[in-house]
């Protein structure tokens, strides 16, 4: 039945001073029931919690049996008759509407009942929620009230058990106000924040600080209103629901900052397959707007099949409360995207669903799907396999192509045992065995080659390549690869076999630089005294290599060639070798499996040239003049001499005769005389002495020295000539000496004689006293005896003068000087000249320049330095003397080391070695240092000036 719309509130003023609108600002309902306990009459605000439609329900008596279960109904009948309590806290359960689960209520005594109720919907949220933040309960709320006066009028019970003061405790409003304190800004936007002020409420409200009568600080929610005369303060704690509100905020803050990162999709969907909620981290992963998913079912949405598939997963989540996973494809923008959607349980009736875009994994997973079907297929064409091997379950693995290799059946199935049964027993077996254990126990990787013998019995060639995958140090899988290297195995043995019977010097090495195959002529070459090094390392075989050679070695085993036409290679007993030599990889499949070097010796052409050169540099520096001419006479090479002494320029030479030069003797004279001699007789030398004739026309006399060399089957002649002017000069002035040591030899023989016999007799009659001189005597007296004393004397003198006139005429420079009679000079002629040079035409010149200057008339020659050393030690006397003019080429190919030699050696003689070479610097200086018996170094061939430094050496020689 209808009833006034204000009898609620004057109800609810009689029993508790507090507004009704100021009652709906804390988001609560009102009901009265009446005393019978069976019907109530309800508040607009509590309409809408009943589901009732407050058109029809508002201001009507209402049927509590209608909505209430029986049970709660016979509660709340209890309590109205007994009127026990002033208050209690009941769940009432609505009978009708299962959405609806409990109401929480607070109801006092008084006429009648009043009942202040909440109501929540049944579901996981509410139920998880915890109470909100607002006076669900009366008996929470402090109250106190003031007159018109600002005197304390009365306070409830509530509002002394939160404060602890009593109305005597607080006499004015200004005492009360003393108490409390307001929050900071930021306190108070985070309480703002955590919604514990609702902006929709009727009265203002404020958060403050209360300071209890224990001196206990509170956060408190304080509401201000006026209802009559009265001042109504009214005070909730909200400490704890702030603690609470605020770790929640920070889970909600942390939950969206995940969900904000993630790019997934988020949907909530009900168990009828409609989108509760939706979020998108990426929107170009939807294949529709995300609005038009809000409150639709999956069917509307999404195409099928897959509609119906995901809505078969959610069903089946929800009913057995396990996550499940679901991939699926859909075009978005055109283009065929992939996604996976992961589901989980969510309450009773829902779930959460969580779908990301795969394209890019499942797009690599297809790659890689074709990549090893393509390397499954590569392997079986290059006759590659693969295995793998778990430790902990002793499983292993072969790829087809390994059983291919293996050719076993397929019924057959790999095992760890019986793998190594494969391989030949007590050789690659136990290599097999070595490599595995290091894998598997060490985590060594392993690379190796092996025979086995297939399930048939065939036998074949293998690479085994070993990995091992370690966690913690222990290895928990094994891995590799095998391949069937048979083929190349017989193409290397091929290219072994070719080396190993090559005319060259070829040798074949491994990528370790050790031997796999060397021909004969690499063992000659380089007089390599052990004839078997195979798998030797070439650093062993040749101790003397330096770091040039490895860096190339190095460099050529990452696939660059290299190689030189010549190049000095000394040995580690200190011979030179130059070779000509070629370095290349050779592969082995598509790696590099080592060196191939091809060498050639080509020091004897080196010495050639060398030779060559030094006799070309000789012939050219040589003081005398040297000529070559073919058997036509005509002259096709001079030196520098020839040109000097003649007055001709080489291009004037090159084309005359050599008989243009010879004043006396005509071509067929010098054929006939001397060329048909030397061709008939080999090694014939012939020799003359006669005039040449200069470009203008003067003569100077020559002792021409002709020979016959032959070279690539051409015959031609050398004319060495020497300017014999001085040497003629030197006879002619030796002969006039002679003539006047003649004539001094016979005055002093002859006409000195007779005076000085006469002086004699004279002197003897004077001596005789007694002798009586007569009339008939020719020496009448004394003094006539005394006269011819002093005219023998004057004869003799005058005899003297004449010897020393002529002694004058054999040395100008004594005449006017009276300089004291010099020291004797030692003779040159006391020490003996030794030549040593193996080139033969190097001897030649130096023994005519030695001969020519007077250093030695018959100077002694030798082409090997240790037969000179031989008869050099034999000869080792005291007070014989030795010059020895060394070559320090012939030295250097020398097998002895004849400088330390003499060093270590009793030398008795007088010993001094000057060095040569054709450079004329002192290459060999250390060595010439160390040795006290080097003196000097010179030039081939000989100069003047250091003629006459030799010359020095020798006098010094003598005087020592």
């Amino acid at each position: 039945m209808p009833f006034d719309r204000n009898y609620l509130e004057n109800k609810w003023k009689e029993s508790f001073p507090i507004p009704p609108n100021i009652l709906r600002s804390w988001g609560l309902g009102l009901l009265v029931v009446e005393k019978n306990g069976l019907t109530a009459k309800l508040d607009s605000s509590a309409t809408a919690y009943f589901g009732l439609n407050e058109s029809i329900t508002n201001g009507w008596e209402i049927q509590l049996g209608d909505f209430l279960r029986d049970e709660n109904l016979a509660e709340i009948k209890r309590q109205v008759f007994q009127l026990a309590a002033k208050e209690f806290e009941l769940d009432l359960s609505l009978k009708k509407n299962s959405e609806r689960e409990e109401l929480r209520s607070f109801w006092r005594t008084q006429n009648e009942l009043f009942l202040v109720a909440v109501w929540r919907e049944k579901t996981a949220e509410h139920k998880s929620a915890p109470t909100p933040a607002f006076p669900a309960d009366l008996h929470r709320i402090a109250i106190i009230c003031f007159d018109r006066d600002q005197k304390v009028c009365s306070v409830n019970e509530p509002f002394t058990q939160l404060t602890g003061y009593t109305m005597r405790d607080i006499p004015s409003l200004d005492k009360w106000q003393a108490k409390l304190g307001n929050l900071s800004a930021s306190l108070s936007d985070e309480l703002d924040t955590a919604h514990f002020l609702n902006s929709n409420a009727a009265l203002q409200k404020n958060l403050k600080i209360l300071r209890t009568k224990e001196g206990k600080s509170l956060i408190v929610e304080e509401s201000h209103f006026f209802y009559g005369i009265h001042h109504f303060w009214t005070y909730l704690d909200v400490s704890d629901h702030w603690q609470i509100v605020e770790e929640l905020e920070k889970q909600k803050q942390y939950i969206d900052s995940i969900l904000s990162a993630l790019p997934d999709l988020l949907f909530i969907i009900d168990r009828d397959g409609r989108f509760i909620e939706t979020k998108s981290g990426q929107l170009d992963n939807l294949a529709i707007p995300l609005e038009q998913f809000a409150h639709k079912k999956i069917s509307e949405v999404l195409p099928n099949p897959f509609a119906d598939r995901l809505m078969a997963s959610i069903v089946q989540c929800i009913a057995d409360k396990e996550p499940t996973a679901i991939q699926y494809d859909l075009p978005i923008n055109g283009v065929i995207r992939d996604f996976e959607a992961r589901i989980a349980p969510f309450g009773s009736d829902r779930v959460v669903v969580l779908a990301r875009d795969i394209s890019a994994s499942k797009n690599t997973e297809r790659s890689l799907k074709k990549t090893k079907e393509f390397l499954e297929q590569a392997g079986r064409m290059a006759q590659v396999g693969a295995f793998e091997y778990f430790p902990a379950t002793r499983q292993l693995n072969w790829s087809s192509a390994t059983r291919e290799i293996h050719e076993v059946p397929d019924d057959f199935i790999e095992t760890i045992e019986n793998a190594p049964t494969f391989f030949e027993k007590n050789t690659d077996r136990s290599v097999v065995f070595k490599a595995w254990n290091n894998a598997l126990c060490f985590g060594e990787n392993a690379d190796f080659e092996a025979t086995l013998l297939t399930f048939s019995g065939k036998k074949k060639w293998v690479r085994v390549i070993i990995n091992s995958e370690l966690e913690e140090g222990k290895c928990v899988r094994m891995y590799g690869t095998m391949q069937d290297i048979t083929e190349r195995k017989k193409t290397l043995e091929k290219q072994q076999q070719f080396i190993s019977e090559a005319p060259s010097a070829m040798a074949m090495l491994d990528t370790q630089m050790r031997y796999l195959a060397y021909s004969k002529k690499w063992i000659e070459d380089y007089q390599i005294t052990d004839k078997d090094i195979l798998g030797k390392s070439h650093y062993e075989v040749f101790p003397e290599i330096g770091e040039e050679w490895r860096t190339i070695h190095t460099q050529a085993l990452t696939g660059q060639s290299f190689g030189r036409d010549e190049d000095r290679f000394e040995r580690a007993d200190g011979s030179v070798n130059y070779m000509k030599w070629k370095i290349n990889p050779w592969y082995d499949g598509e790696k590099i499996g080592g060196l191939i070097m091809l060498t050639e010796n080509v020091t004897n052409e080196k010495v050639a040239l060398n030779s060559q050169r030094r006799l070309s540099k000789i012939v050219e520096e040589s003081v005398n003049e040297i000529y070559v001419f073919d058997k036509n006479l005509t002259i096709t090479h001079a030196n520098k001499a020839a040109t000097k002494n003649l007055g001709y320029s080489i291009e004037e030479l090159t084309g005359m005769r050599i008989t243009d030069l010879l004043e006396d003797i005509s071509p067929s004279g010098l054929h006939s005389t001397y060329l048909d001699s030397l061709s008939s007789i080999p090694d014939q030398k012939m020799t003359l002495e006669t005039l040449h004739r200069r470009k203008d026309r003067s003569l100077y006399p020559v002792q021409v020295n002709f020979s016959k060399l032959a070279s690539d089957g051409e015959e031609f002649f050398v004319s060495i000539a020497l300017d014999i002017t001085e040497r003629i000069n030197h006879i002619r002035a030796i002969e006039e000496q002679n003539r006047i040591l003649k004539d001094i030899a016979w005055m002093q023989s002859h006409v000195v004689r007779a005076p000085l016999s006469r002086m004699m007799m004279l002197l003897s009659l004077l001596e005789n006293k007694d002798i009586v001189y007569g009339e008939h005597d020719l020496l009448k007296s004394r003094e006539e005896v005394i006269q011819s004393v002093k005219e023998t004397a004057e004869e003799i003198d005058r005899i003297i003068s004449d010897i020393s006139t002529k002694t004058k005429t054999l040395n100008p420079s004594l005449e006017n000087e009276e300089a004291p009679t010099p020291a004797k000079q030692p003779s040159t002629d006391s020490c003996e000249f030794w030549l040593i040079d193996e080139d033969e035409l190097s001897q030649l010149v130096n023994r005519y320049t030695v001969i020519q200057h007077g250093l030695s008339e018959r100077p002694r020659q030798f082409h090997e330095a240790e037969e000179a050393l031989e008869i050099l030690m034999a000869e080792n006397q005291p007070g014989r003397s030795f010059l020895i003019l060394l070559d320090l080429q012939t030295l250097e190919r020398s097998k002895t080391n004849w400088l330390d030699t003499l060093i270590s050696a009793e030398i008795k003689a007088s010993l001094a070695i000057i060095t040569m070479d054709e450079q004329g610097k002192k290459n060999h200086e250390p060595k010439g240092k160390a040795n006290p018996y080097v003196v000097d170094h010179v030039t081939k061939p000989l100069k003047k000036s250091q003629i006459e430094r030799i010359k020095k050496h020798m006098r010094e020689m003598g005087t020592t």
